[in-house]
């Protein structure tokens, strides 16, 4: 019958089908036994997204973490679950204590299990987590590619144990993982996770084709992502708040002590380190849909891929403004060299392509390397200041706005110079210079570099500029010399590659803006400026930890690095700013006090009116202009307002009365303790300081100490001195006591005060940082009579250098008496003549002399002494301790010479001050 041969070929053909697909499995099978116990096969399905994280809690006895649990959250497409895992350690905590035993008890039992071994591993937590995802039904096949997210992955991945430990795969983290700013993401390429029996054991049907147990393995490509790199090191609070996750807040302290919210409270426990994984997950993946959806949408920007970093992200969206990655090679002075070399394994002759630096632009590089600083920073004041109207100004975009300023070099035409004139106006050049200021003037504009103290600006000296600040120099009338020096042409019809980018960042940022999308707003914000950042990579003398080798190694060149336009941008961002404090400095005086100057902007008591008046120079006059071009804003921002501020030194500056803005609060590289008000605790931390004074310090351990320690991520505690005094980056004058409000109290106080000068020379405010360096082991500046204190200390040690002269208790007053008796007995510094031999009862009349005048202490033998000794000529220095003996001195000796007593330098000083001192000696007496 025809229905029965239907279903008989219909039978067959599924017998065939069976038959295919049987066989289709026993090659597989067979395939993995013949192939290599590395070999696998690739998954196919859609990508998993897996977020992660731990709990933790310190173990003191074994300085290692106790790990608690691991949380994860998973999503693919709009499905989502998560969890947390318990850990062995966890629960035998919670055993221990649900037992009552004691804690010396807990702690050995904690130790047996940290022996034993009880974290889970890394590879076995993520199969676990997609086999779960397969049973849930949300996936058919196994991933292609699995994406790991953490915040501030260094924290999280530290806690399995293969990090550390070669497992059964032969391999761990180390070697998967990069260092990058402190923490470790994924370099480049991916390693694989090798599902084994865990999947087969349980899903024998779906699991069959992979055959793992028979070394028939399954990978899936393993990317991770540090979303703590895409968000400019933001905490995970300042995500979740972002996203619209709060992150959850636990009762005071607890956070140190999460084993007992687990063994009180496992709910919230649970609740908590689940939110954390979800904050995580919930960033990485709009980072995702920014980078692969919204650039494309936007901006027409595809990508392949997320980045690692946010300065990646920027090098991405800089190559696309060019035109493609030849225009931007073109545009950086790259070039493509060809070349061959035979491969082995072929027997054959490839080629290769590698980019390098066309060697005209290899040339000139020296010079600019030599020539790229950081910001202009100094302070210009120090302690509080009066009570007034203080401005902390900005520089609009400082380095994204600097950056287009710069045309296309033409390397091939570049020169060398001597000629001041090449270098002016819109030039781009380098040059070593010898230069001299007036003495009049307030600021020095041209950076000099030192190996240990950063930037100074002294008055005279030699250095590495660029050609925006010798056109600074140039309009100030500083006298200049340039030694060595280059110009490299901008190439003629040329524009700047960096203007669309900027523009694109500048738009993109109102536009989000103004649709109140913050994430947004600031992530394209955060992309400007990491763009200058990568420019300037690798052209410093720093290193960073290579996890795959345990060594340090240079930190290498970006994609767009550049040492000629680093080094323009940020010599035209410092040019720019010291243009604009010295006018204000030149028009207004100390009406507009300069405080403080921080990379792009400074604080000052100048109003928005006065500075406006000052920002018709050419180099302000060329960065506002740029302004205009790419947004149409104005070239400086106001970022804070103060009644009062409190400024210690470099980077460290304080509200004591506060604006109509948040506080002034740049803290020195000090940490205030969690949950102080920051300002309001340092502002008390500097009015009470003490000599010696040290605070709490906490940072993690470093990837080198993990790496080469086998550590825990664990926090060191140590203690650092106190530093809050003035750095003398700038020389002090002008000593006062300043009233200024106690936070503690509410009650008015006093403080010392003082205004700066540059120094002649570098060599001159080395010397002042290292003498106070020695002279702070015991004292602070905080009142006048520190302050008389440490200029007798300074002066006896600056002048007296090399003569062997030591600083002891009763300092320049104890030198100079010993001087003055050798001058009398020896008959020098203009005195009347010694005799040879004293006579008998001389130097007891002269004792008796000095004992009348109350000036006690000096016996016969010290005059006997003073004969035959070394004396000092035009070499004191002169200090407020030493004028009462001086006044009499001159009054006893009226032919002595003072020019034969005093340092050359101090000779006018001295005659002032013994002069003020006799006035107001003669006006009490008359009282």
């Amino acid at each position: 019958m025809d229905d029965q041969v239907s279903k008989f070929e219909a039978e067959l053909r599924g017998r065939e089908e069976a038959k295919k697909e049987v066989d289709e499995r026993i090659n597989q099978y067979l395939e993995g036994v013949k192939s290599a116990p590395w070999a696998a096969m690739r998954g196919k399905g859609k990508a998993i997204h897996i977020s992660i994280d731990s709990e933790w809690v310190f173990n003191n006895e074994t300085e290692k973490n106790d790990i608690l649990c691991y949380s994860y959250s998973v999503r693919i497409g709009d499905k989502s679950f998560s969890g947390v895992k318990h850990t062995d350690m966890a629960k035998l905590i919670k055993q221990c204590r649900d037992q009552g035993l004691s804690k010396d008890d807990e702690m050995d039992k904690r130790k047996q299990l940290t022996k034993k071994g009880y974290k889970s591993s890394f590879d076995k937590f993520i199969q676990e987590l997609l086999i779960k995802t397969k049973a849930r039904g949300f996936i058919d096949e196994w991933p292609e590619h699995t994406f790991i997210y953490a915040h501030f992955l260094r924290a999280d991945i530290a806690s399995f144990e293969e990090f550390w430990n070669i497992g059964t795969n032969n391999k761990n983290h180390k070697n998967s993982l990069t260092t990058v700013q402190g923490t470790v993401t994924s370099g480049r390429g991916a390693y694989g996770i090798d599902l084994d029996s865990i999947g087969r054991s349980k899903y024998k049907i779906e699991n069959t084709k992979f055959y793992s147990a028979s070394n028939n393995a399954f990978e899936t490509k393993v990317r991770f992502v540090d979303t703590f790199l895409l968000s400019s090191k933001a905490s995970l609070e300042e995500l979740g708040l972002q996203c619209g996750f709060p992150k959850m807040t636990l009762p005071d302290n607890m956070i140190e002590r999460m084993d007992d919210l687990y063994c009180k409270d496992t709910s919230l426990f649970n609740r908590y380190a689940i939110r954390d994984a979800d904050i995580a997950l919930e960033y990485g993946l709009r980072m995702q849909k920014f980078a692969l959806v919204d650039l494309r949408k936007d901006i027409g920007l595809e990508l392949n891929s997320l980045p690692s970093t946010l300065g990646n992200l920027g090098v991405s969206l800089f190559r696309d403004s060019c035109g493609g990655a030849t225009e931007m090679h073109q545009f950086l002075g790259y070039e493509k060299r060809k070349s061959q070399y035979y491969h082995a394994k072929s027997n054959s002759i490839r080629n290769s392509v590698e980019l390098a630096k066309t060697v005209s632009r290899e040339y000139t590089d020296a010079l600019a390397v030599k020539s790229f600083y950081g910001g202009a920073n100094f302070g210009a004041y120090f302690g509080p200041t009066e009570v007034g109207d203080y401005n902390d100004f900005d520089l609009s975009g400082a380095y994204t706005t600097a950056l287009v300023d710069i045309l296309e070099a033409d390397y091939l035409n570049s020169f060398e110079s001597k000629d001041i004139e090449d270098y002016l106006g819109h030039k781009m050049g380098f040059a070593y210079v010898r230069f001299k200021h007036d003495d009049k003037e307030n600021f020095g504009l041209l950076p000099c570099r030192t190996s240990l103290r950063g930037i100074y600006y002294p008055l005279e000296g030699e250095t590495y500029v660029t050609a925006p600040e010798l056109q600074l120099a140039h309009d100030a009338g500083v006298e200049i010399e340039i030694l060595h020096g280059q110009v490299i042409p901008w190439k003629k019809g040329s524009t700047s590659k960096f203007k669309e980018f900027t523009k694109t960042i500048r738009k993109q940022r109102a536009k989000y803006k103004e649709e109140g999308n913050e994430l947004y707003e600031k992530l394209w914000k955060l992309i400007g400026n990491t763009l200058y950042g990568k420019v300037g990579q690798g052209l410093r003398d720093k290193s960073g930890f290579d996890l795959a080798t345990g060594l340090s190694s240079k930190i290498p060149y970006s994609p767009v690095t550049n040492a000629h336009y680093a080094a323009h941008a940020t010599g035209f961002v410092r040019a720019t700013m010291l243009e604009v404090i010295r006018k204000l400095n030149e028009r207004y005086g100390d009406d507009i006090k300069i405080i403080s100057a921080t990379t792009d902007g400074w604080l000052c008591k100048a109003t928005e009116e006065q500075l406006e008046q000052c920002l018709d120079g050419p180099l302000a006059q060329r960065f506002q202009q740029i302004c205009t071009e790419v947004s149409g804003e104005g070239m400086m921002q106001l970022k804070h307002h103060a009644k009062q501020v409190i400024s210690m030194k470099t980077r460290g500056q304080l509200t004591a009365e506060l604006g109509d803005t948040k506080p002034v609060c740049a803290k020195a590289g000090v940490k205030p303790p969690k949950g102080e008000d920051e300002n309001t605790w340092m502002v008390k931390k500097f009015l009470d300081r003490y000599p010696g004074e040290k605070v709490a310090r906490k940072h993690l351990a470093s990837a080198r100490d993990m790496w080469l320690k086998e550590m825990d991520l664990v926090d060191i505690h140590t203690e650092q001195r106190l530093n809050l005094d003035w750095d003398f980056k700038r020389r002090p004058v002008n000593p006062r006591m300043v009233k200024v409000r106690h936070p503690a109290s509410g009650e008015m106080v006093e403080h010392l005060s003082f205004d700066t000068v540059p120094w002649n020379t570098v060599d001159e405010g080395l010397d002042a940082r290292t003498y106070f360096d020695e002279w702070r082991v015991n004292n602070c500046l905080k009142t006048m009579e520190d302050w008389d204190n440490w200029m007798d200390f300074y002066k006896v040690r600056r002048f007296l250098k090399g003569t062997g002269v030591k600083y002891l208790e009763d300092g320049s007053e104890g030198i100079f008496k010993v001087q003055m008796l050798r001058a009398i007995t020896q008959g020098k510094w203009g005195l009347p003549e010694a005799p040879m031999r004293a006579p008998r009862g001389h130097y007891d009349q002269m004792v008796a002399m000095f004992e009348a005048n109350g000036i006690k202490g000096i016996t016969k033998q010290d005059l006997a002494n003073s004969k035959g000794r070394k004396l000092l000529e035009a070499s004191l220095p002169i200090t407020t301790r030493m004028l009462p003996l001086l006044s009499w001195f001159v009054r006893e000796y009226p032919t002595a010479d003072l020019t034969l007593v005093f340092h050359p330098d101090e000779v006018d000083e001295a005659v002032l001050m013994l002069e003020e001192y006799n006035l107001d000696h003669t006006e009490k007496l008359a009282a």
